[in-house]
């Protein structure tokens, strides 16, 4: 990953309002609070990589494309 992207990922993920409407709009669940359990579950089952990869994907396309 490039350092203007990474920079933008870790700006947007400490971004709580960024956090929520990306979950409004993706019907994501990344920051939520969970379960123990849930939280197991997932790690287990790589949704976790999985909506994390989504939110960098995410970032690419609606944040650095467009100031590129």
């Amino acid at each position: 990953m490039d350092e203007l992207l990474r920079e933008a990922v870790n700006k947007c993920y400490k971004n709580n309002d960024f956090i929520k409407q990306y979950n409004r709009v993706t019907s994501s669940k990344i920051k939520n609070t969970k379960q123990p359990i849930d939280i197991l579950i997932d790690d287990a089952t790589g949704v976790t990589d999985i909506e994390l990869l989504k939110f960098i994907l995410f970032v690419h396309k609606y944040v650095v494309t467009p100031i590129v």
